[in-house]
């Protein structure tokens, strides 16, 4: 069986950021939101019911737009999106932070559930909505190397999901054992911005 062409550099490497960065933000916005709504699980699954979902709604994007020169020219595309997720996170952090007291809610009282579905749908946004975009903007750009004859696109989009759950490894074991441990949430959120 004939060894496929290797998955361009630096398309791996922005996926595997990516899949560590995905991790890595999830991990820190989760504490976060466990520290404002007092722990309760239900943040939780409205955490990840919200995150899933604008995953899902920023891959679908990308099949909408797939015309649009923004897909069309995927490389300035994927750079551009890697270079948003840091200061996404600094304003979803803040936002979460912010939350109590844009919601009205004192330090005492749990924050409704409504209020509490309503402020983790829209903080959970644009990071998961931005992420969502970038991995099927990377396979766009693998296909594209396909046509110009530097990789076959089958195999080199396999290896793309190995590097996001490489990436996503990485990112958790980076967060747990050294961000948190050495930074804190803060300092976390200030080395990735």
């Amino acid at each position: 069986m004939p060894m496929l062409p290797r998955l361009s550099p630096r398309i791996f490497l922005a996926i595997l950021v990516l899949g560590a960065y995905s991790q890595i933000v999830q991990a820190i916005l989760i504490r976060e939101g466990l520290v404002v709504f007092y722990g309760n699980e239900v943040s939780l699954g409205v955490f990840f019911a919200s995150w899933l979902f604008w995953v899902a709604l920023g891959s679908i994007s990308v099949l909408w737009l797939r015309e649009s020169r923004f897909v069309r020219q995927p490389l300035p595309a994927l750079r551009l999106l890697l270079l948003l997720l840091p200061l996404l996170l600094l304003a979803q952090v803040l936002a979460l932070r912010a939350v109590r007291l844009l919601l009205d809610v004192s330090s005492a009282e749990f924050v409704p559930l409504g209020e509490l579905f309503l402020a983790l749908f829209l903080i959970t946004l644009p990071s998961s909505l931005v992420l969502g975009i970038a991995f099927p903007v990377g396979c766009r750009a693998l296909e594209q190397a396909a046509r110009s004859g530097r990789a076959e696109a089958v195999g080199e989009v396999a290896r793309l999901y190995v590097a996001d759950a490489l990436g996503a490894l990485s990112g958790g074991v980076l967060f747990t054992f050294v961000l948190v441990q050495w930074f804190g949430p803060a300092g976390a959120v200030g080395l990735l911005t």
